[in-house]
């Protein structure tokens, strides 16, 4: 699902098919998908549907409550765009705020600039993580994210949207309209795990309003 077919199928090759037990487990379903298992599993496999996959709604954890927000105008973005996380971070002290945006750049910039401005006088800890730093920073970035109690706020790309278990994610706040429908339910999915609370607000930016309905 997230190019990673070829080495998935190469991988598969390797292990003996007459003694092999394949299980696929996701939260999504997309076509591309559906054709790997085609290709991976034995005919006649059985498919487990947990949910109606054709509502969007459906495949979210309900105890996420969702919400968007459409910035009137581009004016005071930046202050926007720090409110908003200001708001949701100082919440409570165990407050763990998750921020994704659609490049590494804006992840990079928006970081530098709460960071500079605001989060010493918030008593915020601001880290960020994007596919423009190394393996290692990430790789310590994600433990510290992990292991933190409260109090901090972790920028970041679509790098930390998958295959990360944070444990007490309070809110996901979503800059940008996603790639798609798998992607923002991914995002969201950090939030509200194993039955706990969470919150997930979509910003939206003034010319993406129209894309709402999709």
């Amino acid at each position: 699902e997230m190019g990673f077919r070829r080495d998935v199928l190469r991988i598969v090759s390797y292990v003996s098919h007459k003694r092999r037990r394949t299980m696929l487990f996701s939260a999504t379903l997309p076509q591309n998908m559906r054709s790997v298992m085609s290709e991976t599993m034995k005919p006649g496999f059985i498919t487990i549907d947990c949910v109606n996959d054709g509502d969007a709604v459906a495949v979210t954890s309900q105890k996420i409550k969702q919400r968007f927000l459409v910035l009137p105008s581009f004016d005071n973005l930046i202050q926007n765009v720090v409110d908003i996380i200001i708001d949701a971070a100082k919440r409570s002290p165990e407050s763990k705020v998750i921020v994704f945006f659609p490049t590494a750049r804006m992840v990079d910039f928006f970081a530098r600039a709460f960071d500079f401005m605001y989060a010493s006088s918030h008593q915020l800890n601001v880290i960020q993580m994007h596919s423009r730093k190394s393996q290692g920073h990430r790789t310590r970035i994600s433990e510290e994210f992990r292991s933190s109690k409260g109090g901090i706020v972790l920028f970041t790309s679509d790098v930390s949207a998958r295959g990360l278990d944070y444990p007490d994610i309070t809110n996901v706040i979503q800059f940008g309209m996603p790639d798609g429908r798998e992607s923002y339910i991914h995002r969201l999915g950090r939030t509200g795990r194993i039955g706990k609370d969470g919150e997930g607000l979509l910003v939206l930016f003034p010319f993406e309003r129209s894309f709402l309905g999709e």
